[in-house]
């Protein structure tokens, strides 16, 4: 079994005793978990740009935090990314070799776009 198929699994299993069951969800069911999580997957966006005046770096170059980011933090709050992010695959029918599938497809497009200097 792949590291990628271990995801996969123990995300589906979460989402199962989350009771979240992709096979019998309506669409209009569907499109509101995916706002859901993607609601979710900006406020851990947020959560890592505030990490030790991280938006303050973005926009007030002048200003020091004081502080370095905690790399450890910002990995864990990554995590939780990938965790919504695996969940919408699977929530929309993807399962490992897809998602590898369409991964390596899609950095293709995007080594092809910098070589079309996009």
């Amino acid at each position: 079994m792949s590291k990628l198929d271990k995801i996969v699994e123990l995300q589906s299993a979460l989402m199962t005793r989350l009771g979240i069951n992709p096979e019998v969800m309506s669409l209009d069911n569907k499109m509101r978990e995916t706002h859901r999580f993607l609601t979710a997957i900006i406020c851990e966006v947020v959560e890592i740009l505030h990490e030790k005046g991280g938006v303050e770096l973005a926009w007030k170059n002048w200003k020091k935090s004081g502080e370095p980011a905690n790399q450890d933090y910002i990995k864990r709050e990554l995590i939780d990314i990938l965790h919504f992010t695996v969940e919408l695959l699977i929530l929309w029918g993807a399962d490992a070799d897809e998602i590898f599938a369409i991964y390596v497809d899609k950095n293709h497009e995007n080594h092809a776009r910098q070589d079309r200097s996009y």
